[in-house]
């Protein structure tokens, strides 16, 4: 609306609109403030674990000649045909000699600390973070619940140090966040008496916690939307006693945490069942390995036929050429991270641009609860980016099917819902896999949680992206982020057992995957305008750049869908047999029929009129346009 067309308004319609903006827009600024914080935050523990890394590299080039000397004495001392009084002579005489050992004295290093010198290489940003972290703590107020409150205290010593210029950390000031691999920087500050160390590394464990505690929830903030309390994301327990029935009915599970527990029993007793014969014939593309390690061997997602391939470059040669409309404008950039939905059908229902520092795993379900489309999806294909313990449990509770393909799957860890003794009886081959025994108390003590938690994602009541998040980051002290995960851990071994045993399960969904990796491919085609780069600094903008190049991606899918048809129906009209099953392998996600460019259209004849008697245009005369 324009300043304008507002100003037109009735002001009993004209105020209240201006509030309600006000009020969004400070919602919406102190989001970005935090999220800020978070990424400058990591980007410099990213760059200060870069930098020990490489540390810790040139330290043990370094450390090579300390090594060699190393093995050469053990060569020495464990030689059982030298005595103990030829031991010393050997090592300061012939053998190794004085120069070489009085070389390793002066070549040692000090000993690195607990954490190999991540937080001493992070001090390095500590002028860089003073810029702005006093600003953020100043203008942004934090809570919490008795977890944090050590932590909160922290930061409002910080917040008065700051205030006041203050530079000594007081004595009694809290520490008990402090992980056990930073306490030892702390330590030998505080028994050094060195002041200005003990600041900056105590300042900059409190300013870590507080963003883990932000993005687990433990501390939140009054008055934003994406870090309020976690309580606020969940539908209050008496609108969840009038809803419980309903929402039980739609995903179909049980509300008794009894019943829903025996029933995945039986799903888990089955998967392994069927595991267990694939592992006892020992003989197929899953098996076990005479150390009783679980061998994948690799399958192709599809065996194309050699007429598929022919008949896709004959009707591809049938299509016409396409021009794309003008699209000068919206298109989102390579470099920016966004997370899209996929049909089996080669569209794209779900757009959704993300932080490119968070997992994507925690917006999986975004795409598909915000649906609009008239799609019914009841399963997702991911690769093992998109996945969590949380995603396991959650797809579950919400009556959907999450299906991945698992890299390194022989090295997850599977869940037994007994004694290994018994489950090891029972499928003597698939038992010995399971390495962990399920906590099922806590899963059934805290069921109708979990059921309200995914109620509240069902009934939009918050948005997956927030709790999952959270969920994730959350410590085991979180007894309902726990028996969520113990959840996903049980459906997890369910969905692998099942995965590993069924190999045209596993081809269907390499066959999905790929069908978006088609369709990545087709809009890197159509990435040309401002040269690929996003130029809108908002999400809202970036988004609307996102959602248009899905559009034009889905324009020339079913534009090549279509023409597929056509041509198929001119050869069979024609009397070629062309059998669906050969078709099922060919897709439409493919640019060779579209010209991204458009068409130059050049007035041969009416150019050549305007030349003069010479061959040559006119000059121009000053001043004028033409």
């Amino acid at each position: 609306m324009t300043a304008q067309a507002l100003e037109r308004r009735d002001p009993q319609r004209r105020y209240p609109i201006l509030l309600t903006l006000l009020a969004q827009s400070a919602t919406d600024v102190l989001d970005e403030v935090v999220q800020l914080f978070d990424q400058a935050i990591s980007a410099r523990e990213s760059k200060a674990e870069r930098k020990m890394r490489d540390a810790l590299a040139e330290r043990g080039k370094a450390g090579e000649d300390r090594q060699a000397l190393l093995d050469d004495l053990l060569a020495i001392i464990t030689d059982p045909q030298i005595s103990d009084e030829q031991i010393g002579g050997l090592i300061r005489g012939e053998r190794i000699g004085w120069p070489r050992l009085r070389s390793a004295v002066t070549q040692a290093a000090p000993r690195l600390p607990r954490d190999h010198g991540h937080l001493a290489a992070l001090d390095g940003s500590y002028g860089y973070l003073r810029q702005f972290t006093p600003q953020v703590l100043a203008a942004v107020r934090f809570a919490g619940g008795t977890a944090s409150a050590g932590l909160l205290e922290a930061l409002e010593i910080l917040r008065e140090l700051n205030a006041t210029g203050a530079r000594r950390v007081p004595a009694d000031a809290p520490d008990g966040f402090v992980p056990a691999r930073w306490r030892g920087y702390l330590e030998t500050a505080a028994k050094s008496g060195n002041t200005s160390a003990y600041r900056h590394y105590w300042e900059l464990c409190t300013l870590l916690a507080l963003r883990d505690g932000l993005r687990s929830g433990d501390v939140f903030v009054p008055g934003s939307r994406r870090y309020s309390d976690p309580a606020a994301y969940l539908l209050t327990p008496d609108k969840w006693v009038d809803q419980r029935a309903e929402f039980c009915q739609l995903v179909g599970k049980p509300a008794d945490p009894d019943r829903a527990l025996a029933a995945a029993a039986d799903e888990l007793g089955e998967a392994l069942g069927e595991l267990e014969g694939v592992l006892a014939a020992g003989d197929g593309p899953v098996r076990l390995d005479d150390g009783g390690d679980l061998v994948i061997s690799p399958l192709t997602a599809e065996d194309v036929p050699a007429e598929a391939t022919a008949l896709k470059a004959e009707l591809t040669e049938m299509l016409p050429f396409a021009p794309i409309r003008a699209l000068s404008r919206y298109f989102a950039s390579e470099g920016l991270s966004t997370y899209t939905h996929v049909t089996d059908q080669h569209t794209t229902y779900g757009t959704k641009v993300i932080v490119a520092t968070k997992r994507e795993a925690h917006y999986v379900l975004d795409g598909i609860l915000g649906n609009a489309t008239d799609i019914p999806v009841t399963e997702h294909a991911t690769d093992t980016h998109g996945v969590t313990l949380v995603n396991f449990g959650l797809f579950d509770l919400l009556g959907l099917q999450l299906s991945l393909r698992i890299r390194d799957l022989g090295k997850i860890t599977l869940y037994r819902a007994g004694s290994r003794a018994q489950v090891e009886a029972d499928f003597p081959h698939t038992g010995p896999l399971l390495t962990r025994k399920l906590n099922t108390d806590l899963i059934a003590e805290h069921y109708d949680d979990l059921l309200r938690l995914a109620g509240s994602l069902k009934f939009g009541h918050a948005t997956a992206s927030l709790l999952v998040g959270k969920l994730s980051a959350a410590g085991r002290q979180n007894a309902l982020a726990a028996a969520l995960k113990e959840y996903g851990a049980l459906r997890r071994t369910i969905y692998a057992a099942r995965y590993l045993a069924d190999p045209a399960y596993r081809r269907k969904i390499s066959r999905q995957l790929n069908k978006g990796e088609s369709l990545h491919a087709l809009k890197r085609d159509l990435l040309y305008a401002h040269e690929g780069a996003i130029r809108a600094r908002h999400l809202e903008a970036q988004t609307e750049q996102a959602w248009c190049l899905t559009l034009a991606t889905n324009a020339v899918v079913a534009w090549t869908t279509e023409y597929y048809g056509l041509a198929v129906e001119s050869m069979r009209r024609a009397g070629r047999r062309i059998d669906d099953e050969v078709l099922a392998h060919i897709s439409p996600a493919h640019s060779e029929n579209i010209n991204f460019f458009g068409a130059i259209e050049v007035d041969i004849e009416g150019e050549l009129a305007q030349l003069g008697p010479t061959g040559y245009r006119p000059l121009r005369v000053r001043d004028t346009l033409f």
